[in-house]
């Protein structure tokens, strides 16, 4: 077995390899990447829990941060035509 990094390695590797042909087919194409070891995105939290289910305007405001990024990465997901999604084995 491949120790851990290397298997990361791999991974990244074919990753890149598939966006790289991806972009060369497909000049137009518009690639957002989202690497979770480098870029971490929190577990949803209670804040984040409690400003999804709110009816409550003044409590809405005061948590509107906490729905920023879960906003930001659900368009960029719905807004996708492609999902690649790589990860080490």
């Amino acid at each position: 077995m491949a120790p851990i990094k290397l298997q990361h390695k791999f991974s990244r590797d074919i990753a890149n390899r598939l966006r790289a042909r991806l972009e060369a087919q497909h000049t137009e194409v518009r690639v957002v990447e989202r690497d979770l070891v480098h870029d971490k995105v929190p577990h949803r939290d209670q804040p984040t829990l409690k400003a999804m289910a709110t009816h409550n305007p003044v409590e809405e405001e005061s948590l509107k941060d906490a729905l920023h990024l879960l906003d930001l990465l659900t368009q960029e997901l719905l807004s996708s035509d492609l999902l690649v999604i790589a990860s080490p084995m």
